[in-house]
């Protein structure tokens, strides 16, 4: 990062550490070591609250460990400007099911006011751990349709250019209204997956197009990174 890259601002996309199992003290020491190695990143830094986090930390615990006021809010760049989401949140009134995730009314309320107000950003990306689309399933704790569906609309009417999510730990782009949804692999749990991805990390390129390259190995004692550009023929055409 420091001697190749020389980025603007680097992200972590959530689930920085495994808190399940590991409550309390244990996570905030995995997080603070984690925390040893990133830090070493001479450029402007930003986190996204994981499921993994809240199984281990309090929300209070990851907003005072990363400095972070809110588990939501935005940065501005020059022309673009970044907004991060948490999908780790309960509706204030009636049920909610185990089978989701929510956004509050109060978050989803802050969202559509910050993107109404975003006229003189013409790039507008978005971070969030959860894909961001209706078809996830096959996948514990998806988005709850309404509060998706809310997004979504928001995303098309305010000209969102693209939107990164891990979490299913599988590789995909889709585009909708406009809107390109990049769902991405993470460091290392991915090679439980049908498809392995190992190590991944990405350089992001947001314009009047936003591309991606896509960093990552196929064997954790492989010596060189391969790399792939997204979107790309070559990317259309590889197994994912």
């Amino acid at each position: 990062m420091n001697n190749v890259f020389h980025p603007d601002i680097v992200a972590e996309n959530g689930d920085l550490i495994e808190g399940t199992g590991r409550e309390g003290q244990k996570s905030i020491d995995d997080f603070l070591k984690a925390e040893e190695y990133f830090n070493k990143v001479k450029a402007p830094k930003f986190y996204v609250l994981g499921n993994h986090e809240t199984e281990g930390l309090s929300k209070e615990d990851w907003q005072k460990i990363t400095n972070n006021e809110s588990t939501y809010y935005n940065i501005d760049i020059g022309k673009m400007r970044i907004i991060v989401l948490d999908a780790n949140e309960k509706k204030e009134q009636g049920e909610t099911d185990r089978r989701y995730r929510y956004f509050s009314d109060k978050q989803l309320g802050w969202l559509e006011e910050l993107l109404r107000n975003s006229g003189d950003f013409p790039y507008k990306i978005v971070f969030s751990h959860y894909p961001l689309l209706g078809d996830q399933e096959n996948h514990a704790k998806t988005i709850y349709p309404e509060d998706l569906a809310r997004i979504n609309e928001l995303f098309t009417n305010y000209k969102v250019n693209a939107v990164f999510a891990g979490h299913t730990e599988q590789l995909r782009l889709e585009e909708i209204d406009g809107t390109k949804y990049f769902t991405l692999p993470g460091v290392d749990k991915s090679k439980t997956m049908q498809i392995r991805w190992l190590r991944c990390f990405y350089e992001i390129y947001v314009g009047e197009e936003v591309k991606v390259e896509m960093f990552y190995k196929k064997d954790s004692n492989q010596e060189k990174y391969e790399k792939l550009i997204i979107p790309s023929e070559e990317f259309d055409k590889i197994e994912k």
